[in-house]
């Protein structure tokens, strides 16, 4: 058996392998025994640095800058690119999710 952390987040769940991380991103931590053989461990490694970059992305848009991308073309034009860059990441994010799934073999 191998255990996977379960990180609860806004918009579902997320796999790791150690608790550290997924405390990291969540509060909400749940424990998952799994055989060794149904974990595409090289796709949970993708999604944790996917996560990652998600949360990274996000947590720069900060106060100012989305009062800036109100007041200011550059601003927008830089909100804009953030928001494009995020919506990448979420698209890899779905496509890590629908290997899992595969993997796994699980809804």
């Amino acid at each position: 058996m191998r255990t996977i952390y379960k990180a609860k987040l806004d918009n579902g769940y997320a796999e790791f392998l150690t608790r550290e991380e997924a405390e990291a991103v969540s509060n909400t931590v749940e424990v998952i025994q799994r055989e060794s053989r149904s974990v595409d461990t090289e796709a949970v490694l993708i999604k944790q640095q996917i996560l990652k970059e998600i949360l990274a992305l996000e947590g720069d848009v900060t106060p100012r800058k989305l009062r800036d991308a109100v007041l200011t073309e550059d601003g927008r034009a830089w909100l804009q690119n953030q928001e494009g860059l995020i919506q990448v990441q979420r698209y890899h994010l779905q496509e890590i999710n629908d290997r899992l799934q595969n993997t796994n073999g699980s809804p």
